[in-house]
């Protein structure tokens, strides 16, 4: 017998020749993991099959093992073993607790004496995690199993599906079981606040990374959004409606972009919910409640900041005194705080940076391919970070060697030369890295499924920018604008030129450019201004 081979101590082998179903042990030790396995791997399979019978009490008419039991028998087994060897580290530990699940899975389900619900869902959720015994049995025996999976389901339907989701929904729903037992939901609802603050003590808890906690903290208020537990109050506010005919008279009317209407808009919820946080009535507005509004908005805020909030306000409210929704005048009494337009200059990179950080590089890597076809055409071009992530491959005309920019604020399409450089670039993109049968039009994909437009643009030219080691005012894709213009008007481009190429109706929008023409300062301070002055 194989007992007697690989148990050679007499009270251990009688422990296994008494113990249930000595049959199935060995059938299952014989055909399926097999006889001629070394002697180490038969005996550590034996005892986890020898610790299943016990705990379980099993026989062959017992009922069929649910989820929950199975989940139990790991539990008692994993406590069990690090009482017993307390040298195991965590690698070790999970290592052979996976083995032990993986294992007595496929025995009782050998024996037809699995749960059929755990069957197909331990099957469902091994498209995502094939080979993590330990993983897929959390996953399975995790409360809001249909929720869960209904989640997954319909964010592979939108092809948004990433696979670590799977498992970080079960911190979603920690968190979720942290809200009900500490927190009062509105009407059975949460706010975004609550849920953010829950979100940020479970992964302080549990030592998450940066990045990993703010996965968790989308991936929550997306889940819980999907659950209909997300409380919106701006769904609830007073006055929304004056809100959406303003929204609407600028895009139709004004003809913003709908990137644009929605920013102000966002600000302008802020603005609705103070006043009837405050129990303002929106007829009665005053000065004097806007500027406390700006006061306590701008707390932390830079100039430009306040600036644009008191100019959204501003236009708000105009547009209210024109529909006599609020009493009197009070929108020419509004102003922001003094904005010192040039005080931040020179912002820009020089053309050696730039250059630098579009060199190409020995034997790149895919990850290097990619970057250095964004960086070329925000060097080459001087776009928006919106419209290099809304540009498509249908927008390059290889034939004609032109390429079409929608520009992010005017919605207007701009037809420009394909730059040699920038060509090549993007067609080893497109034929060594780019993925294949996506299904998407956008030039730039995300470098992981499920595949979307890109989103780590400004990453990319932050990253590169400080690898040059060269001290900046700002690092991302608006800083390599600046620089493209800069360098046109050192270079003699005229202020109608950088405008056009940039895409700016206005040409006092341009003029800041010409604040840093350092060629033509130069010539002015050689002048020599002694008797005319």
């Amino acid at each position: 017998m194989l007992f007697n081979v690989i148990f050679p101590d007499e009270r251990v082998l009688q422990r296994h020749l008494n113990a249930p179903l000595l049959n199935e042990r060995l059938e299952y030790l014989e055909n399926v993991v097999g006889s001629d396995c070394c002697k180490s791997h038969l005996q550590r399979n034996a005892g986890y099959l020898l610790f299943v019978v016990e705990y379980l009490h099993l026989n062959k008419n017992g009922p069929p093992i649910t989820t929950a039991r199975l989940a139990q028998l790991s539990s008692a087994w994993l406590q069990a073993k690090l009482s017993s060897d307390r040298y195991w580290d965590k690698r070790t530990c999970y290592r052979i607790h996976s083995c032990f699940i993986r294992t007595t899975k496929q025995w009782l389900e050998h024996m037809g004496l699995l749960d059929k619900a755990l069957v197909e869902t331990w099957e469902y959720f091994s498209q995502f995690f094939k080979n993590k015994s330990v993983v897929l049995l959390a996953l399975c025996s995790s409360p809001m199993l249909k929720e869960r999976m209904g989640y997954i389901a319909s964010r592979k339907l939108r092809q948004t599906m990433r696979t670590g989701e799977t498992r970080q929904l079960l911190d979603a729903v920690k968190v979720l079981e942290t809200l009900r037992a500490k927190d009062t939901p509105v009407n059975g609802q949460f706010s975004e606040e609550i849920i953010m603050r829950r979100t940020k003590e479970h992964c302080a808890g549990r030592s998450y990374n940066d990045f990993r906690s703010r996965q968790t903290a989308i991936l929550t208020l997306n889940f819980l959004e999907y659950l209909g537990l997300v409380y919106h109050p701006e769904k609830h506010l007073s006055y929304l409606e004056y809100l959406d005919e303003y929204s609407e008279w600028e895009l139709t009317c004004k003809g913003l972009t709908n990137y644009t209407v929605a920013a102000t808009r966002d600000e302008l919820l802020l603005f609705l919910r103070f006043l009837q946080d405050s129990a303002i009535e929106f007829k009665a507005i005053s000065t004097s409640d806007v500027d406390h509004y700006v006061e306590t908005r701008g707390k932390g805020l830079s100039r430009w900041t306040i600036h644009h909030i008191v100019c959204n306000v501003k236009g708000f409210l105009r547009y209210a005194e024109a529909r006599e929704w609020i009493n009197g005048k009070i929108s020419d009494k509004l102003h922001g705080p003094i904005i010192y337009h040039y005080e931040g200059l020179p912002l820009a990179p020089t053309r050696e940076m730039m250059l630098e950080i579009v060199k190409p590089k020995e034997n790149p890597t895919p990850e290097d391919i990619r970057e250095r076809a964004v960086l070329l055409m925000f060097v080459t071009y001087g776009i928006r970070k919106k419209e290099l992530i809304e540009l498509r491959i249908s927008d390059i005309h290889w034939d004609e060697d032109i390429i079409v920019f929608r520009r992010a604020k005017s919605g207007r399409q701009q037809v420009f030369p394909l730059d040699a450089e920038v060509g090549n670039a993007v067609l080893k993109y497109l034929l060594e890295v780019r993925p294949r049968n996506t299904g998407l039009d956008y030039l730039f994909l995300s470098k992981k499924a499920p595949y979307k437009k890109i989103c780590d643009a400004s990453i990319i030219v932050t990253k590169a920018l400080q690898s040059t080691g060269k001290k900046l005012t700002h690092y991302g894709p608006h800083a390599l604008r600046h620089g493209v213009a800069t360098y046109m008007v050192n270079a003699g481009s005229s202020i109608k030129n950088v405008s056009d190429m940039l895409g700016h109706r206005m040409l006092e929008t341009t003029g800041i450019y010409a604040k840093v023409n350092l060629l033509n300062l130069r010539k002015v301070s050689d002048i020599d201004w002694e008797g005319l002055l």
